[in-house]
């Protein structure tokens, strides 16, 4: 952002006029993928440690300014959805987090690079997403969460609201819950719900499924929340509940692991808290979602990159997992899905392929069913 100052040559004194001029030209970077990663082949079965023929490199470039903090997220889907999934908003990569809210990697699931955060349920753990970084109008949409609760937790894993003062409307008061996704847990059953405001009403309304669930020490659980065209589906376990107004919606914060007041807080590892804005997963987008195919062929399927102020480049690996099944070709699609700090992600959004080989003999493997060494008779072709 930059000021212009205009002076007259009139004296004495010379009046000034501030003349703002807005960010332009992506001052704080276009994410790519670099052109030579674009589409790479990478072998499962490998001669010695030392073969790196099952490992890809991929860079991602920063273009355009590189001013300021920024980071990116990436994922890696299978061979049914080359465009991925809908555009997505990753909470936990877009929010600002107190040091009570604690990074955990080694917590995290072992397939994934994305942050696991512990939220304490003390007073101020939780995070903050800005109005401009939060999920736009929602009308149909989906919320997906993996979480670690505590027992007995109950909180709001993210929530959308004012706590005080404007209201979002811009004619003040006490603050509103836009709409929320809360859990609570005991040793025997999992429920969540879904808080709004309807549009034009003062009271916040509630849709709730419940499932029996042991909470264990240590087991996601995975919570998805699908509003399409009036009805909340609760697609974990197949729970419908009527949505039925549209929810009173404005510009303001998304509080990760708390309602907006900061009273009702979550307990307990969160990973991956994302709001599909402006789509219904399908049920074939929930099991891409859900049971993320391609961890079954590749070590990681997901993770963030940063980039301090003026870092352009930054780099990851992805590694194949060696198993004995006879599998031909795979192909994978890793994308840059969701960014951080001011950077952009252009449209349609950087893709690569990866292709993983045939392994362990997919084509068959001829040899002989007994010995291959024929028998030599005593007397032929020897001195008596």
């Amino acid at each position: 952002m930059h000021f212009l100052i205009i002076s007259s040559f009139i004296t004495p004194p010379p009046p000034n006029a501030s003349v703002l001029v807005p960010f332009n030209d992506d001052p704080f970077g276009v994410f790519a993928i670099a052109a030579a990663d674009l589409d790479q082949e990478v072998a499962e079965d490998v001669l010695s440690e030392d073969d790196m023929s099952d490992v890809a490199s991929v860079t991602v470039l920063r273009q355009q300014g590189a001013f300021g903090d920024v980071s990116v997220a990436w994922e890696i889907f299978s061979a049914r959805f080359p465009e991925g999934l809908p555009a997505v908003d990753d909470l936990l990569l877009a929010g600002s987090f107190p040091d009570a809210v604690e990074l955990r990697p080694r917590d995290r699931r072992h397939h994934s690079g994305t942050d696991a955060r512990f939220f304490p349920g003390l007073p101020g753990a939780y995070g903050t997403v800005a109005p401009e970084d939060a999920p736009g109008p929602l009308v149909n949409f989906t919320l997906s969460a993996r979480m670690v609760p505590e027992p007995d937790t109950d909180g709001f894993v993210m929530s959308k609201g004012t706590p005080s003062g404007e209201d979002g409307d811009g004619d003040g008061g006490t603050g509103v819950l836009y709409y929320g996704l809360k859990v609570h847990t005991n040793r025997s059953h999992v429920t969540v719900m879904l808080y709004y405001t309807a549009a034009g009403a003062n009271r916040t309304q509630v849709a709730r499924a419940t499932a029996e669930k042991f909470v264990e020490d240590n087991v996601w659980l995975h919570v998805l929340v699908i509003v399409d065209d009036g009805v909340v589906e609760s697609l974990a376990w197949v729970k419908s509940l009527e949505f039925l107004e549209s929810s009173r919606q404005g510009p303001a914060p998304v509080f990760v692991g708390s309602d907006p007041w900061g009273g009702q807080r979550f307990t307990g590892l969160l990973q991956d808290v994302r709001v599909y804005a402006g789509a219904a997963l399908d049920r074939g987008q929930v099991r891409e979602l859900h049971g993320q195919p391609a961890k079954a062929d590749l070590r990681a399927v997901s993770g963030y990159l940063r980039y301090r102020q003026d870092e352009r480049t930054k780099s990851f690996v992805v590694e194949v997992r060696d198993d004995s099944e006879e599998e031909g070709e795979e192909v994978f699609y890793l994308q840059l899905v969701a960014a951080r700090g001011g950077a952009r992600l252009p449209w349609p959004r950087p893709t690569a392929v990866l292709r993983v080989m045939k392994s362990d003999n997919a084509n068959g493997l001829f040899g002989f069913t007994g010995p291959c060494i024929p028998e030599v008779r005593g007397g032929e072709g020897g001195g008596a």
